[in-house]
């Protein structure tokens, strides 16, 4: 058979410390497509959605985090803003949606072990896009609205413990 591509393919950006404004557009930690990223990283970078909110879809196959390493989620243009999510090794790499038109992202390493980081998609989506979905994973997630499902998925229950800390984003 044949494939036919009718879209531009997605522009790569790799994090560093630099406000970007996007609307489309594949999102990769400081190591890249290719690589693991580095260890004894502090990096911010900032997205601003050219119309809407943004939304970052993460890819599961591509997103791992080392033990002890994290990703800081902040729902505006700096780390003074709310922060919205904490995702840590073992999380699950649920989408993350603005509140307006801004998020930024601050990753931090230790000097023992990395992973491949992450691969997510960034799309805008309308102003009225509210509500979120989260499965239990590890870490933490700051939300006053959203649906809470298990692990599996709908009907698909799993034997294990599971804690996840959730919480509102004003205390």
């Amino acid at each position: 058979g044949n494939l036919t591509c009718t879209t531009p393919i997605l522009p790569v950006i790799v994090m560093d410390d630099n406000i970007q404004q996007t609307c489309s557009a594949v999102w990769y930690d400081q190591g890249g497509p290719t690589n693991n990223y580095a260890n004894n990283l502090n990096q911010v970078q900032s997205f601003v959605a050219s119309s809407g909110k943004l939304r970052f879809t993460f890819n599961p196959n591509e997103s791992q985090l080392g033990s002890g390493d994290s990703l800081f989620v902040y729902d505006g243009i700096d780390t003074t803003a709310q922060l919205i999510s904490v995702l840590v090794n073992g999380s699950n790499f649920e989408p993350i949606k603005s509140k307006d038109s801004t998020l930024t992202f601050k990753f931090t390493s230790n000097s023992s072990a990395t992973n491949k980081g992450w691969q997510a998609y960034i799309s805008c989506v309308p102003a009225h896009f509210n509500k979120d979905t989260f499965a239990l994973s590890s870490g933490v997630r700051y939300t006053c609205d959203a649906i809470i499902r298990d692990p599996g998925g709908t009907g698909n229950y799993s034997y294990g413990f599971w804690r996840q800390t959730f919480a509102s984003y004003n205390g």
